[in-house]
């Protein structure tokens, strides 16, 4: 008994139709993608007109301090952020005055967490301008 093998004519869609090997171009196109993301995340960063100045974790959370020099007094904004950084919300803000004093301070920006009480210290120089407690 003679195998029978099917054949397409030419006037069939499959025919005609181009085949696409894998290796033409599909890793260009995803490293294309890839750096067109990277570079558009530097750009937003780049333009933002916050300026990181301090990170911490506090549990499973990262948190991110940044500065907003366009205000007088500069403002502190704390952010939620996911664990690469990238994807964050803003859920506090404070103005530079000592907690203690009410006196206007500067220095460097720092957060510190305090694990005892599960917050966020923000302190400028020594002086501690705000504590965040993140919700459970």
């Amino acid at each position: 008994m003679p195998l029978i093998t099917p054949t397409l004519s030419t006037d069939h869609p499959l025919a005609t139709r181009p085949r696409l090997n894998r290796r033409d171009g599909a890793s260009w196109v995803i490293a294309a993608c890839v750096a067109l993301v990277l570079s558009g995340a530097t750009f937003v960063t780049s333009r933002s007109p916050y300026q990181p100045v301090a990170r911490a974790t506090v549990g499973a959370h990262a948190y991110q301090l940044a500065a907003d020099h366009a205000n007088a007094p500069a403002l502190y904004l704390l952010f939620a952020c996911d664990t690469s950084g990238l994807l964050c919300r803003q859920v506090a803000a404070y103005a530079p005055f000592d907690l203690a004093s009410g006196q206007h301070v500067a220095g460097l920006a720092t957060l510190t967490p305090d694990t005892t009480h599960r917050a966020l210290i923000l302190r400028l120089g020594t002086s501690i301008i705000g504590i965040y407690h993140p919700s459970a």
